[in-house]
């Protein structure tokens, strides 16, 4: 699949990187300044990025989407936007710090078909609603656990356990 790698994107409008329909690596950037950082609905690896100053998510994944996300700081998005966002879809969220933006860290809806959605090793901080948001999560192939959560303004998890080895 493609790949970018070592850019800095700002002020990208409705998407820094919209990646629908494709897979696609994301490695080593900076994004910043959109509406959401980076959109997919595929199996994208988004690791190893800083994604800051976004208005609605720092990453948006729609329906389907399995993406690999991990090792990026997720910082500092907008007063209306959330840190990461799994859409109806799964993926493998891992060793992410994701700190003081506007909504929630990570919100997750079930997926429509059955795909994996892990979410482990997390920081997930100081996000003005919730650190974890996850609805109808089966504990099957929804699994989370061993994160850092804490300090999250109406909570650090809503509708979902904190999972094995996890604080709080």
């Amino acid at each position: 699949g493609a790949r970018i790698a070592g850019f800095t994107i700002t002020n990208g409008g409705s998407a820094s990187i919209f990646a629908y329909g494709v897979s696609l690596t994301i490695d080593h950037c900076i994004i910043s300044g959109s509406d959401q950082g980076i959109a997919t609905n595929q199996r994208a690896v988004i690791r190893r990025n800083l994604i800051t100053g976004n208005s609605d998510y720092g990453i948006f994944v729609g329906s389907d989407g399995e993406p690999e996300v991990a090792n990026n700081l997720i910082v500092g998005n907008g007063a209306d936007a959330s840190g990461l966002v799994l859409y109806q879809s799964g993926g493998v969220v891992r060793n992410n710090v994701i700190d003081a933006n506007g909504i929630t860290g990570i919100s997750v809806s079930e997926p429509p078909t059955a795909l994996v959605t892990d979410i482990r090793n997390n920081i997930v901080s100081r996000n003005g609603w919730y650190g974890v948001s996850a609805y109808a999560f089966d504990g099957g192939l929804q699994t989370i656990g061993y994160n850092n959560v804490w300090d999250n303004g109406w909570g650090d998890y809503d509708d979902v356990e904190a999972g094995t080895g996890s604080m709080s």
